[in-house]
């Protein structure tokens, strides 16, 4: 319960997330023990409540302003920053684009690699299982939520930061060669150290000295 009203004082979207993740495992708990947990459902219920209680106020007393319609960004645009890595890219879209796609390739490659793995070795159903589909909820989520509301902006790049931490957590998740793992995260790392090299020699990243 602390847990949950700690995260939603945080922000909202981390206590979202939060929730997803409870729910998509408390559905595979259902769904792969064919029993309804009802113990579960329970402590599910009472440690949501002081945050449903929480929004509920934040609603009621919001409900004085007059607010804008939401803001949606295009579809292809969407595509756009979810193949580019959007959340990385911090300062320079045309100089930081170069290693962002090395970044996606290589999670794409673990992601496609995780899928084929669990496919031809018949584990679709494990531990890692809540993990995929709570991130594909979240992706859903991305390309069908308004990007702009009247408490607030820069919705869905956020979403899109979600959706790539949980994919990388199920495919860490999922025990296919663990060398291949390593080959790709170096590849990634390797790929950091230059984007921080050229960074600092180009004069855009500041440098302190003792």
């Amino acid at each position: 319960m602390g847990l949950t009203i700690l995260l939603y004082s945080c922000h909202l979207f981390p206590f979202v997330v939060f929730v997803i993740i409870l729910v998509v495992n408390e559905v595979y708990f259902y769904v792969r023990n064919k029993s309804i947990p009802f113990p579960q459902i329970k402590r599910l219920s009472i440690v949501l409540l002081p945050v449903i209680l929480l929004f509920i106020i934040f609603i009621i007393s919001n409900n004085q302003f007059e607010h804008k319609p939401p803001k949606y960004i295009e579809k292809i645009e969407l595509w756009h920053q979810l193949c580019r890595l959007q959340p990385l890219i911090t300062m320079n879209v045309e100089n930081e684009t170069p290693y962002v796609n090395v970044y996606f390739y290589c999670i794409l490659f673990l992601f496609l690699s995780s899928i084929v793995y669990i496919v031809l070795k018949k584990q679709l159903v494990g531990k890692h299982l809540p993990w995929l589909v709570s991130s594909l909820l979240i992706l859903g989520v991305f390309f069908f939520s308004p990007d702009w509301v009247s408490s607030g902006g820069l919705i869905s790049i956020r979403w899109l930061l979600f959706f790539y931490l949980l994919s990388v957590i199920w495919i860490a998740l999922v025990p296919f060669n663990p060398n291949i793992k390593f080959l790709t995260a170096s590849i990634m790392l390797i790929t950091s150290f230059f984007f921080s090299s050229d960074k600092i020699n180009d004069g855009s990243a500041p440098v302190y000295e003792p």
